[in-house]
C-alpha cells in the first residue's frame, strides 16, 4: 500500500502543517506518505454523474490557505476544495494550464496591489492572476507565463516568468502599469544576468533564489540579484529548489539531486532518479 504512487511522476507537493500531500501526474492527489491515500474529492453532480473533478487529473501545482486547497491541473483549470467538495475556480477558464500556485496570507495592512483581496496567486501558460477566496478573479497580474511564484513577508509577490530574464514583481507601490509589464515605482525587479526559462523558486532566511535552464540567481537581503557562482551544476537545467535551513538543494532535469556545499554543487548520496520534478526540505 505504501507504494500506490510508485511509477507515477510526482508533480507537486504540499505540507499544510497537518498533512503532507502530493500531486501525481495522471493519478490525482495523495496524502500521508507512510500510509498513502488518495484525496476523496467529491464534486457537483450533473445528470447523475460527477462533473469532472481532478481525482485522476494531471496535477501541476498545489497550495493551501485559510481552510481552502487549490489544485492546479494541466489543461483542466484550477480547482478549489474546501474539504467537502471540489469545484473549478470561476476566475479562470476551465481549460487553463496551471504552472504555479502560492497562497496569500498577509494582513490587510500589508496588502499590495498584487495581493489585496486575493487568496491565491496563479501562474499559468497565458499569464498570472490573483484570485479571491471563493475562486473569483481579483485581478490579472501579467501576460507572461508564470513559471514560479513566491509570496513573501509584507505581501511582496515574486513571479518568475517565461521570459529570457526572470521578471520578479511586485512589491509595495505596484501599479497597473507595473502589472502589465512596464517598470514603475520599483515594482519590476529583474534578475541581473539571464536566467532562461525560470521554473523554480525558493526562500530562506530572507534570501531568495530563482532557477532555470542555465543556473541559479540569488537575491540577498540587500535586494540585489546575483548569479550563483557554484561549480558542479553540469548542464545547469534546474527544475526544483528547496532549503532545509542549512543547505540549498537543487533538482535537475537530467543530473539528479544536488546540494550546495561550500562553493560547489555536490550530488546527493541517496539513489534518486536523474530527472527531478519536486524537492521538499524536511
Amino acid at each position: 500500500p505504501q507504494n500506490h504512487w510508485a511509477g507515477v511522476p510526482v508533480s507537486a507537493w504540499l505540507d499544510d502543517g497537518s498533512r503532507r500531500c502530493w500531486g501525481a501526474w495522471g493519478d490525482g492527489v495523495w496524502c500521508d506518505p507512510d500510509h498513502p491515500v488518495r484525496v476523496p474529492w467529491t464534486g457537483p453532480i450533473a445528470g447523475g454523474a460527477a462533473e469532472g473533478t481532478p481525482a485522476r487529473g494531471r496535477i501541476t501545482a498545489l497550495a493551501h490557505g485559510d481552510g481552502v486547497w487549490w489544485i492546479g491541473t494541466a489543461g483542466d483549470g484550477l480547482w478549489r476544495w474546501d474539504g467537502q467538495s471540489a469545484r473549478r475556480a470561476a476566475g479562470l477558464p476551465g481549460s487553463t494550464w496551471v504552472l504555479a500556485l502560492a497562497s496569500v496570507a498577509t494582513d490587510a495592512a500589508d496588502a499590495t496591489d498584487a495581493t489585496e483581496g486575493a487568496a491565491v496567486i496563479v501562474g499559468h501558460v497565458l499569464g498570472q492572476a490573483a484570485l479571491t477566496r471563493d475562486g473569483g478573479l481579483a485581478r490579472q497580474l501579467g501576460a507572461a507565463a508564470g513559471q514560479g511564484i513566491l509570496v513573501g513577508r509584507g505581501g511582496e509577490v515574486l513571479v518568475a516568468t517565461d521570459r529570457a530574464s526572470a521578471a520578479l514583481r511586485a512589491g509595495h507601490g505596484a501599479t497597473s502599469q507595473a502589472r502589465s509589464g512596464a517598470r514603475s515605482g520599483g515594482a519590476d525587479d529583474r534578475v541581473s544576468g539571464p536566467i532562461t526559462r525560470p521554473r523554480a523558486m525558493a526562500e530562506a532566511h530572507g534570501v531568495r533564489c530563482v532557477a532555470g535552464v542555465d543556473g541559479v540567481a540569488v537575491r540577498g537581503r540587500d535586494g540585489r540579484w546575483t548569479r550563483a557562482r557554484l561549480d558542479g551544476l553540469g548542464g545547469g537545467d534546474v527544475t526544483a529548489l528547496a532549503h532545509d535551513g542549512g543547505h540549498l538543494w537543487a533538482g535537475t532535469f537530467d543530473g539528479g539531486l544536488l546540494v550546495a556545499v561550500g562553493d560547489r554543487w555536490v550530488p546527493a548520496a541517496a539513489a534518486v532518479p536523474r530527472t527531478i520534478n519536486v524537492v521538499v526540505a524536511g
